[in-house]
């Protein structure tokens, strides 16, 4: 049975959401991951979320996103926020600009409502993948349905061993899909806007990372990422073999951290939460799933998983 997303209203939680384009669309073009990062950002600071990093591919999307508790908004912050995501000459937004002006039940109706769409994963997918659809429908002249199914959203405890591992496995999808060498040389990632002097993508880096500042932030990245003169280094040829790996794995052995994000790794994508034991554990008793969590494999001790969605018998 399909169960509700995993969310709190009481603690930040972080999210690797993830969603594919329908099976035979043609590939996004250049102008239209453009499109979909601006809007990302706009949608993103509507709902009051952090966006740590992300990276879309030509038909998905990775983000690594941190939904903080509900907070109090003044009208004032909510008006800037619509008009920032819908622009500040559409109708409806002088409409609520106005009705704010004017105080009363009506303010108050659309106070609550735009409250209700903020510090919320759902709201927050399903407005970003509702507006780019319409926006791509109109553009391509077709109907019907753009993204196949439900977002995933992984669960990963908001600690820095946990965010890097997810962090950097995002930064290098393109590298995996072999688009590139190395994730600087790919516009459509936050490492290579961070790069490029993006103060919100070095934001996000330090507070996946926890460095002090953006630009350390992103010198550990490049460090975890085990790139150092435009090729992969630290990992060693020999473990970016997947038979090697495999055997590895098999035997009980620890993969280090370059090989563990460089290939496709189940645990980051399919399972319910990811994190420490003690993290774990106490999600899987409070909302109900198995709560024991399987070691990740290759990782060694530290990190646990839940995987699928399933309740306790």
């Amino acid at each position: 049975m399909r169960l509700p997303r995993l969310k709190s209203s009481t603690e930040a939680m972080a999210y690797h959401c993830m969603s594919h384009l329908v099976e035979g669309l043609d590939y996004l073009s250049e102008e239209e991951k453009e499109h979909l990062v601006d809007l990302m950002w706009r949608v993103t600071d509507f709902c009051g979320l952090e966006l740590c990093n992300y990276s879309i591919m030509d038909n998905h999307y990775h983000l690594l996103l941190i939904v903080p508790p509900r907070q109090e908004v003044d009208n004032r912050e909510l008006l800037r926020r619509y008009e920032r995501l819908h622009g500040s000459s559409c109708a409806q937004a002088q409409l609520l600009r106005k009705c704010f002006e004017e105080g009363g039940g009506r303010a108050q109706y659309w106070r609550e409502k735009l409250l209700g769409w903020m510090y919320d994963i759902s709201e927050h997918q399903r407005r970003l993948k509702e507006y780019f659809s319409k926006w791509y429908n109109r553009r391509r002249k077709r109907r019907g349905a753009l993204w196949d199914g439900r977002f995933k959203s992984p669960v990963i405890e908001e600690a820095r061993e946990p965010l890097c591992q997810v962090g950097v496995y995002i930064e290098l999808n393109a590298v995996r899909a072999g688009l590139v060498k190395d994730p600087a040389d790919y516009r459509f990632c936050s490492y290579h806007a961070a790069l490029g002097g993006d103060e919100r993508c070095l934001r996000g880096l330090q507070r996946m990372t926890g460095e002090s500042s953006g630009m350390e932030a992103l010198g550990q990245v490049r460090q975890q990422m085990g790139i150092v003169g435009r090729k992969l280094s630290g990992v060693g040829k020999r473990l970016l073999d997947p038979d090697v790996c495999r055997r590895l794995l098999w035997g009980g052995g620890e993969l280090p951290f370059g090989a563990r994000v460089y290939w496709r790794n189940r645990y980051l994508v399919d399972s319910a939460v990811l994190g420490s034991r003690a993290y774990v554990e106490r999600l899987g008793r409070e909302f109900g799933l198995r709560s024991e969590g399987e070691r990740m494999k290759g990782c060694g001790e530290g990190m646990r998983v839940l995987l699928g969605l399933r309740r306790k018998e």
